[in-house]
């Protein structure tokens, strides 16, 4: 893939997922001026015996907000990737965008609560699953990429990896079955294998940080080395919101998310400046 093409493709999407972004507080600001009926969702907290359980206590709003902040979250990684990786050929942050799409296709478990959606089957709640099951393959492909080419793939297979996991991720959720008449955790719809593709993500993850840890040592890199750990952060701060059911998640996962993120891009940014 060109720098170019590549360019083209991530300002596409980043200007897309703006449009959805925008989309969802639309929608959420709609629902606020409507009354307190309507927004709920956003009030649902269980009750406590004292003010210190409500951070680790199941709740709603936190399931919507880790959801609603990765959606703010895509767009603003997007651009600034486009802006300053703008003549930069780097697989590692190349790799790093396929997170975005992930992120995206889980966000519209967004459409849910703000449209009044119910458990039972429709074309809709089906559409909703599979797009949020795309994203977690999507994520979950893009973290064992990480771990292929920090292993020394070269620049000619970016295209063909890429590709594999748009592909990849795409099949799976067209075949996975759905089961829309139950909603899980609030806002997801019910799959197999939950708790198997849990475990898989755990063990990618190691894998990638490894695999980034150990090349480090090849390329005699500082900044490639903090890019490894600033990576694994990256993966818990995702896996912590993406299983999110209480504001010690969500906070948490906030924290690891956008910490791991702003330190990854900085050192591959100094990395490749310098290399």
């Amino acid at each position: 893939m060109t720098l170019n093409t590549r360019n083209k493709l991530l300002l596409f999407f980043s200007v897309f997922s703006s449009l959805c972004s925008l989309f969802f507080v639309i929608a959420l600001i709609r629902i606020l001026i409507q009354g307190p009926q309507k927004a709920d969702f956003l009030f649902d907290i269980p009750s406590v015996r004292s003010f210190w359980f409500i951070p680790i206590i199941s709740n709603y709003p936190a399931v919507f907000l880790s959801r609603f902040l990765l959606s703010l979250f895509i767009p603003a990684v997007g651009f600034a990737i486009y802006f300053n990786f703008e003549k930069t050929q780097s697989l590692e942050v190349l790799f790093f965008s396929a997170f975005l799409i992930g992120f995206l296709g889980e966000t519209f478990t967004l459409c849910i609560p703000l449209f009044g959606l119910t458990a039972g089957y429709s074309t809709i709640l089906r559409f909703i699953g599979q797009a949020a099951f795309f994203g977690e393959m999507e994520v979950l492909l893009a973290i064992i990429i990480q771990a292929v080419i920090a292993s020394g793939s070269e620049n000619r297979d970016s295209d063909k990896y890429l590709g594999l996991i748009i592909v990849s991720a795409l099949i799976f959720s067209t075949i996975i079955p759905l089961n829309t008449s139950v909603l899980k955790d609030y806002m997801r719809i019910h799959f197999g294998s939950k708790d198997l593709l849990a475990t898989i993500r755990i063990i990618f993850s190691i894998c990638a940080f490894l695999a980034l840890l150990l090349s480090s040592k090849s390329k005699e890199s500082a900044d490639y080395k903090k890019a490894s750990f600033n990576f694994l952060f990256i993966c818990c701060g995702y896996i912590l919101l993406l299983e999110c059911l209480s504001f010690a998640f969500l906070i948490s996962g906030a924290a690891l998310l956008i910490a791991g993120t702003v330190r990854f891009l900085k050192n591959m940014h100094r990395y490749y400046m310098w290399k």
